[in-house]
């Protein structure tokens, strides 16, 4: 549908309308995914050095610390094995934030995209008496909205 819609002929106040709401919700997918950036740090990158977020510690602990607490069915205080978990415990920890990160921020550019689509809906409305076949332009209005909706839901 988003791209069926970027395709489409359009005026430049609709072509306007549809970049500002992708601009704004860029801006928010870049911001997100700089936030998920810095966490990365926090959470995988600090733990390599011997500092951790984590407060309070409990019975699972090794000494080292470890990136998730959990109870490991081998011993990962020796050497090789506590650098592999460890690296492991990394890669997974990204993929999950950028899998939880990119499902959000596809809804947030989905929720932008509509917004766009009602916004130039209401202005076709709003003009709807300039138009010298009124009844056409109504008809694809009412087409158009109950497609939005059909998206939405």
């Amino acid at each position: 549908m988003i791209a069926k819609d970027w395709i489409r002929t359009k005026s430049n106040q609709e072509k306007n309308i549809m970049i500002q709401r992708a601009q704004t919700a860029r801006i928010i997918i870049i911001c997100s995914y700089c936030i998920m950036g810095i966490q990365c740090i926090f959470v995988a990158v600090l733990p390599i050095f011997g500092r951790t977020m984590r407060l309070t510690p409990n019975i699972t602990d090794p000494g080292k610390p470890m990136l998730l607490q959990s109870h490991y069915i081998y011993d990962i205080t020796e050497r090789p094995q506590y650098e592999l978990t460890l690296i492991s415990q990394a890669i997974y920890v990204v993929i999950g934030m950028m899998a939880y990160t990119g499902i959000d921020n596809f809804l947030g550019l989905l929720i932008f995209h509509i917004c766009g689509q009602l916004d130039i809906l209401k202005n076709r409305l709003e003009c709807l008496d300039k138009y010298i076949n009124y009844y056409k332009v109504l008809k694809c209005c009412i087409a158009k909205h109950i497609r939005l909706l059909r998206f939405v839901m």
